[in-house]
């Protein structure tokens, strides 16, 4: 039997939505020079033509994406993940679902 003291649980990726809404734009703002409002994530989010996932991680939200679609298109309009969690594949994780999700809603091509 092996016991795996030191491991961590990985995050857990998911759809967003609106109460999603501050802890995302918490992270944009950390991310980039001009970081979105809640408002702003808000707005997104209630949107029927963008799709949203997060990452969660002992309950912080640790990354997201965000993708604005249109018959069989779709742009990334933000992907970010948290300065102390890069590197450990959350980025991928949350691109290959968020993707996926795409597919089944007939996007073909998807520009970043």
């Amino acid at each position: 039997m092996v016991f795996r003291l030191f491991t961590r649980p990985a995050p857990v990726v998911s759809e967003a939505s609106l109460p999603d809404a501050a802890a995302i734009a918490s992270l944009h703002q950390a991310s980039f020079r001009h970081g979105w409002s809640k408002d702003e994530v808000e707005r997104l989010l209630a949107d029927r033509t963008v799709l949203a996932h997060r990452a969660v991680h002992n309950g912080m939200t640790v990354g997201f994406v965000l993708s604005r679609f249109a018959a069989d298109e779709a742009e990334i309009l933000s992907l970010a993940v948290a300065p102390s969690q890069r590197g450990k594949g959350i980025a991928g994780v949350l691109l290959d679902l968020h993707m996926r999700r795409l597919a089944g809603l007939k996007v073909r091509a998807l520009f970043c």
